[in-house]
């Protein structure tokens, strides 16, 4: 059963746990790291896993490197690995969730499910953008989607809320001002987006939810193209509170950012982006149209099998962009 949570339950869970396994993208010094330090000190099972190479960060590799040793020094099964995105905490069973990288001074979503097994949550990127995809394929005219995410590029989810936005839903999207600025291929998939209709606005936030009539869809699962096989998680819940939560970060994101109109979007990144996308568009609605498939089948038949099955297993990685605060 899911509900919502905060970093402060999934500490005292931490706290209490005689077995604890944890995942997250960074590991930063702070409360989270204390405790799970303490954990494996005093002497109860601890397992960590992190990212080993965060995309474009050689620094934030070392403080996971250290971070690692530090808690090994202590007892804990901890390792640095390829591959590592979701945010996740089992504790005695019981699973909290992240959007965030377990940030102490909030601004992400955390959940909380009494089954750590549950199928309802996915743990591969591609199955948690696939739930996201149906979401947003289930909106309908006069219907309204607000969706955020950390990165954005050119794939399933940016080729459903453009078709969703050109059917007459109301399509609002908050994308994270530190991954977009210079990064003129995101900027192009945007004007894409703004260009059919949607609403867009940068925010210094970095959450990942979808809401969309009385269901929201939460993850650590960026909104990008690629890396469909790495460790992520993402839900559809309709828990009134996970929702209501989600809805009341993103007003006050959407009240407070820049809005991007149509006429800005080239400014964040070369403008020869755009119209090198634009005359790439038959191409990549292709590519779209064939990673939505395999998304979907993807859910239903399994990671691995529909991996090879979509002819991903060999892809151009693109790994999400998701620093160090993801």
């Amino acid at each position: 059963m899911l509900s919502l949570a905060s970093n402060a339950d999934a500490l005292a869970a931490i706290g209490s746990a005689r077995s604890v396994a944890f995942s997250s993208y960074m590991l930063h010094p702070g409360a989270v790291f204390d405790a799970l330090d303490a954990a494996a000190r005093r002497g109860a099972s601890v397992v960590v896993r992190v990212e080993a190479s965060p995309y474009r960060a050689g620094s934030l590799a070392r403080l996971n490197a250290r971070m690692v040793d530090r808690l090994r020094r202590d007892g804990a099964d901890a390792r640095a690995e390829g591959g590592v995105h979701t945010k996740a905490l089992t504790a005695d069973g019981v699973a909290y969730y992240d959007d965030a990288n377990w940030l102490e001074h909030g601004g992400d979503t955390i959940v909380r499910d009494t089954d750590a097994a549950d199928p309802a949550v996915a743990t591969t990127k591609g199955a948690a953008l696939a739930s996201e995809l149906r979401l947003i394929e289930g909106a309908r005219a006069g219907d309204s989607i607000d969706i955020e995410t950390e990165s954005f590029g050119n794939g399933p989810i940016s080729g459903a809320l453009e078709r969703a936005a050109r059917r007459g839903v109301r399509v609002r999207m908050l994308v994270s001002k530190r991954e977009l600025g210079g990064n003129g291929r995101e900027a192009a998939t945007i004007a894409d987006l703004v260009r059919a209709g949607a609403g867009v606005r940068a925010t210094d936030a970095t959450e990942k939810f979808a809401l969309a009539g009385s269901d929201a869809w939460v993850g650590s699962a960026n909104a990008t193209y690629g890396a469909f096989e790495q460790s992520d998680w993402g839900v559809v819940t309709d828990d009134a509170e996970i929702r209501e939560h989600c809805a009341q970060a993103f007003a006050g994101r959407w009240s407070l950012a820049l809005q991007r109109e149509q006429g800005s979007c080239g400014r964040v990144g070369a403008r020869q982006h755009v119209f090198e996308r634009e005359r790439k568009d038959l191409g990549d609605l292709r590519r779209r149209r064939r990673d939505e498939r395999g998304l979907v089948a993807f859910a239903a038949v399994g990671d691995r099998g529909e991996i090879g099955a979509v002819g991903l297993q060999d892809q151009r990685r693109e790994p999400d962009r998701a620093n160090g605060v993801a």
